[in-house]
This record gives structure tokens, C-alpha cells and sequence, in this order.
């Protein structure tokens, strides 16, 4: 991303003009094309943040990204879940992304990104969604055993820690029901 200097001839800060034109600078950044490495499969990644760590899910996974939904907490339910919200007519259970890494509670407030599994989906509230990009999948490094989300993890890449949405589905610490090993 780059940032334009400031200009003596620019509008004051807070003006309608400068609002203006930090949208258009902003625009301009993110239509240029992501060109992704040409050594591998591309995967195309949604970077997020939970307690100012940076994360990753491939966006095949990803249904929808919704800024601000009011999830209804439910008794009973395990820790990890923050509760259900209603997507146009359909129940979602949520996850509290930072209480299944380990780090605490995410908040009320965050974003949630619903992910597809198939049909189920599981919504994930993280504190905030940061960017999309494209790497190949040479230049994911497989993961670290020792990690708090070590069964939770896909992969590394230099910026993220790429989550693996199958894991999630299967995490225990999201049902209520124990599960028998396979």
C-alpha cells in the first residue's frame, strides 16, 4: 500500500474534501490486480486478526463476511461458542475465534466470517478482517507441532497463520456432544 505525503495544497484533516480524497487513494490501491506467484497453485487467503495476531483462511471456505451481526448467546453451550446469529432466515452458530486459539474472548463486537462446510455453516468472530491475498502453496510452511492451535493449523506463510477450516468443524471444543475417535 502507499501513502500519499501530504501536500501544502491539500484540504484540511477531517474535511469532506480530505475524506474524499483518502477514499480515492485508498480505492486505487485496492483495485490493482493481485498477481500471484507463478511457481505453484495459487491460494487466495482472508488475513484476519485475533488478539493482534494474524491468521488466515483460504476464501474457498469463506461464505460471507458479515461487519456486525448480534449473536444471541445459549445456555449450556461450550465456552468456545459465542452463540447463534440469524443469516437471512438461516441459524449460524458462532465461534469465538479467540477463546478456540486459546487467547481469551474476542468481544461482542467483531466481525464474523461464515464459513461453507458443506451446507453447515460455522461462523467465526474474529476482531477485525484485514485483506485478501494471493500466495502459492510452495510458500506455505507446514506448521509448528508446539503451536496453541496446533491441531487448528493449515499452515504458515510469512505475514499469517493459515487455519484449516475442515479442523475447525471437527474441533470438540465446538459441540457439546464428545465425540468417539475414528
Amino acid at each position: 500500500m502507499t501513502i500519499t505525503p501530504h501536500r501544502e495544497d491539500a484540504p484540511d484533516a477531517g474535511s469532506a474534501k480530505a475524506a474524499q480524497l483518502i477514499l480515492e487513494d485508498r480505492a486505487r490501491v485496492l483495485a490493482q490486480p493481485t498477481v500471484p506467484d507463478t511457481d505453484g497453485d495459487a491460494l487466495v487467503l482472508l488475513s484476519f486478526t485475533v488478539a493482534g495476531r494474524a491468521y488466515a483462511i483460504e476464501v474457498i471456505h469463506i461464505r460471507e463476511v458479515l461487519a456486525r451481526a448480534d449473536v444471541s448467546r445459549l445456555p449450556w453451550a461450550p465456552p468456545a461458542m459465542a452463540g447463534v446469529i440469524n443469516v437471512r432466515g438461516e441459524i449460524v452458530a458462532v465461534a469465538d475465534a479467540a477463546r478456540v486459539l486459546g487467547m481469551g474472548d474476542t468481544g461482542s463486537d467483531g466481525p464474523v466470517i461464515v464459513l461453507d462446510g458443506g451446507g453447515h455453516p460455522l461462523g467465526l468472530r474474529v476482531h477485525a478482517v484485514d485483506a485478501i491475498t494471493t500466495i502459492t502453496s510452495t510458500r506455505l510452511v507446514a506448521p509448528e507441532v508446539d503451536r496453541a492451535a496446533g491441531d487448528l493449523v493449515l499452515g504458515l506463510t510469512s505475514s499469517a497463520v493459515v487455519l484449516d477450516p475442515r479442523a475447525l468443524y471437527a474441533d470438540p471444543r465446538l459441540t457439546n456432544h464428545p465425540q468417539e475417535p475414528t
